[in-house]
């Protein structure tokens, strides 16, 4: 039912994706490390940012991954 979904909400790492399998690790790809990057500098400038990509290509892992 759509009224049970908490829009815009992200869920917890541990419920997120895949990295609550046992022994699941995140793979630091280029692609990954350059988005954090970007997402650091861009909260550090105050400014906006727009990630895109083909599918899969890992942007919403990029976005709500926490750093340790």
């Amino acid at each position: 039912m759509i009224a049970d979904l908490d829009y815009g909400l992200l869920p917890d790492e541990s419920e997120d994706h895949f990295l609550g399998l046992e022994q699941a690790q995140l793979v630091g790809t280029d692609t990954l490390l350059t988005t954090r990057d970007n997402i650091e500098a861009v909260i550090e400038a105050k400014a906006m940012m727009c990630v895109y990509g083909p599918a899969g290509s890992g942007k919403t892992m990029s976005v709500s991954r926490r750093r340790p």
